[in-house]
């Protein structure tokens, strides 16, 4: 329980389990809630997952590093951290920290979880949902892979996740040309898939958008979103970067931006 980072339910834990009938593999949600008093939802949930994968009716995640493993309360702790920072959304930290949420629970997070973490705005939750989403592909590297949507699981290894400029490949005309020829399959494509919050922003500035680039703190917009999202367009950018809708040169400047990065995806996957 203590690697769980659930110690406060250990007294009780020990107490029901003195009876020779109770056996936590077989406990259920109400008895978790009433007998042993875990009336977190979130709690129950990520112990269930862990009794589940402690019996092998649920596969145990990866480590995030090779000297790291996500399943312990402090490493689970600086991961989700680090996620949500990643994402955009670094002011649901208390609420995911009091919730527990690991990687394991994150998988399997309901719109009603988001909800109960106090996730209300949709585009929040949407943001979650497609960030959640790029830890589980493999990144598209070649426009064959990309052609054949050759898609691997990466078992939430976030170090995937590019948060510099320069650990980015360049999206170069000719690659660009050979997408939109349907020719050539070793071009490098633009993994934007990948893309922070934080790289997302770079990405602003070095499209003469640095004035409004810190508007994206807090936003929720990430590389993932940008792309996986049908819904996320370039006027939604265009609001959440308070770009007055009278700067109607500066909007088709984004779009055109937008448009370069987003549509190798769209088109394609």
């Amino acid at each position: 329980m203590t690697a769980l980072g659930l110690s406060q339910y250990t007294t009780a834990l020990r107490c029901w389990l003195g009876d020779p009938s109770n056996h936590l593999s077989r406990a259920t949600s109400s008895q978790l809630d009433k007998q042993l008093g875990v009336r977190h939802p979130l709690h129950r949930k990520k112990l269930q997952l862990a009794i589940a994968s402690r019996m092998g009716s649920y596969p145990s995640l990866a480590a995030t590093s090779p000297s790291e493993r996500i399943e312990g309360s402090t490493a689970s702790a600086s991961w989700i951290s680090q996620w949500l920072d990643d994402v955009g959304l670094p002011q649901y930290k208390d609420a995911f920290h009091e919730a527990c949420v690991d990687p394991r629970v994150l998988n399997v997070l309901t719109w009603e979880d988001l909800a109960f973490l106090k996730v209300t705005s949709l585009l929040h939750a949407v943001s979650i949902k497609r960030g959640i989403q790029v830890l589980t592909l493999e990144p598209l590297i070649n426009i064959a892979e990309l052609k054949g949507k050759v898609l691997r699981e990466h078992n939430f290894d976030s170090s995937v996740l590019l948060r510099r400029s320069n650990s980015s490949p360049t999206f170069n005309d000719s690659a660009n040309n050979n997408i939109n020829n349907n020719s050539g399959s070793n071009g490098v494509a633009q993994e934007v898939e990948r893309w922070t919050n934080h790289r997302v922003m770079e990405w602003l500035k070095t499209v003469d958008l640095s004035e409004y680039a810190p508007n994206l703190r807090g936003s929720g917009v990430h590389g993932a979103l940008l792309v996986y999202e049908v819904r996320f367009n370039a006027e939604v950018l265009a609001a959440l970067l308070s770009i007055p809708a009278s700067k109607t040169l500066l909007r088709r400047h984004l779009n055109t931006h937008f448009k370069v990065n987003t549509s190798l995806y769209r088109d394609n996957y």
